[in-house]
């Protein structure tokens, strides 16, 4: 692909007939790379053929990613009304013999698609089970808030729209987790005090991390009004 000229050498001609050559090698410069851009332009653009297979691709490509949630409902229709009756006495074994998946995986999708649900009203919705599989794992009542947490705290593309990756969705549940975990009774005979000191801080700088910067000073004085009620 041809390119604008390099490192020409001076020529030692009058102002007036200098100037000139170099308004002509500047037009030059100019369309070379005006032609350069359109030949570039012209290898990007698909033609009929590969517009109709990109639309192929992309529609299956969109029909895998909700298809998660479609088998998610018309599975947990089948456990619900027991349409599985008249071949099995179990829903775990009839996920086993026809679809030769666990009683467990079955549940999960369920699960994953129930959580599509919730979170339909916001706009965007997980795109794959992988990542509204976490969301399962929180009280149902908080899944919409946690939902619009991920996308407030996800990266953004060049047009505005979130980049959701499961292990950032798992990321903020944790933190929402957390909310109600402050720290895990493990069933220890006696309480074990550095061991859960330390559990209730990896929770606070959870808290911390949740905060917006400009908001964290608020936060300070929520920690210190709780020490002072422990103390008192």
């Amino acid at each position: 692909m041809t390119s604008a000229r390099k490192d020409r050498p001076t020529l030692a001609l009058p102002n007036s007939a200098e100037t000139k050559l170099q308004t002509a090698l500047a037009e030059s410069d100019r369309d070379l790379a005006e032609r350069d851009a359109a030949a570039e332009s012209a290898a990007k653009q698909l033609n009929k053929t590969e517009r109709s297979a990109l639309a192929r691709c992309e529609k299956v490509i969109d029909k895998g990613r909700k298809a998660f949630v479609e088998i998610g409902k018309a599975l947990q229709q089948i456990r619900d009304k027991r349409l599985y009756r008249e071949t099995h006495e179990r829903f775990e074994d009839y996920c086993r013999d026809r679809w030769e998946f666990s009683k467990a995986n079955a549940n999960r999708v369920i699960a994953a698609a129930a959580v599509v649900d919730r979170v339909t009203p916001i706009g965007v919705t997980p795109a794959n089970e992988a990542q509204a599989r976490p969301l399962t794992t929180i009280d149902v009542e908080k899944v919409r808030d946690a939902w619009q947490d991920v996308l407030d705290r996800v990266p953004k593309d060049e047009d505005g729209n979130p980049k959701i990756t499961a292990l950032a969705v798992q990321e903020v549940v944790d933190l929402w987790r957390a909310d109600d975990e402050p720290y895990r009774d493990e069933g220890l005979a006696e309480f074990k005090l550095d061991r859960q000191r330390e559990s209730v801080l990896t929770w606070g700088r959870k808290q911390i991390d949740r905060w917006p910067l400009d908001h964290r000073k608020a936060l300070v004085q929520v920690f210190r009004q709780l020490a002072k009620e422990a103390a008192e």
